[in-house]
């Protein structure tokens, strides 16, 4: 029992240092209406959102994306499409506490095992799956489910005097999938 033990402990390091190993720059912009590629115009002027929609363009270290930003029900929706405008997923801001309670214990016990002390700056719920499954989702025709769900964690911490901040993505369970830090917008001292 012992030896699987030991043998848990060193995957779970290996999978966190492959998990850390990445680094995120995003930078978005507000585009207009007629800069966004057609089928996402139809996913979103069919889906049930009655709020004005924001639509921007972000830029990653590798591609782009364009997203569309409302409010329904009260929450804070971003709709996401690639630069073709195909459904990538929905991300639902949501409150610390709304998380299920053991997922959100082990999320905690992840971030505090991670980075010591940090700030929760932000959780979003992510939903995927093929567009027409989410699309009933929206429509509150699909049970959620039916989806693949996801926890979007950004916090911001300080190491060894520097602040610093990190997007984890967590599986439906709290285990963590991915982190990458943020690399700060002002590349001015990049060295070429």
């Amino acid at each position: 029992m012992q030896f699987f033990k030991s043998i848990l402990i060193i995957a779970l390091l290996a999978v966190s240092t492959t998990v850390f190993a990445q680094q995120k720059y995003e930078n978005e912009i507000r585009i207009s209406r007629d800069s966004v590629p057609t089928k996402a115009l139809e996913f979103i002027d069919t889906a049930p959102f009655d709020k004005k929609i924001r639509w921007y363009k972000e830029y990653f270290l590798d591609g782009t994306s364009i997203e569309a930003k409302t409010r329904y029900q009260g929450k804070r929706y971003s709709i996401e499409f690639d630069p073709s405008g195909k459904l990538e997923d929905v991300e639902i801001d949501h409150r610390w506490r709304h998380a299920p309670e053991q997922v959100r214990l082990l999320m905690e016990n992840y971030l505090k095992e991670r980075f010591g002390h940090y700030t929760l700056d932000k959780l979003q719920f992510q939903y995927s799956g093929p567009s027409e499954q989410v699309f009933e989702w929206l429509h509150e025709r699909l049970s959620a489910s039916e989806l693949t769900l996801r926890y979007e964690v950004v916090i911001h911490t300080k190491d060894n005097g520097k602040y610093k901040r990190y997007e984890v993505l967590f599986d439906a369970e709290g285990a963590p999938l991915r982190s990458a830090e943020f690399i700060p917008k002002n590349l001015d001292n990049i060295e070429y």
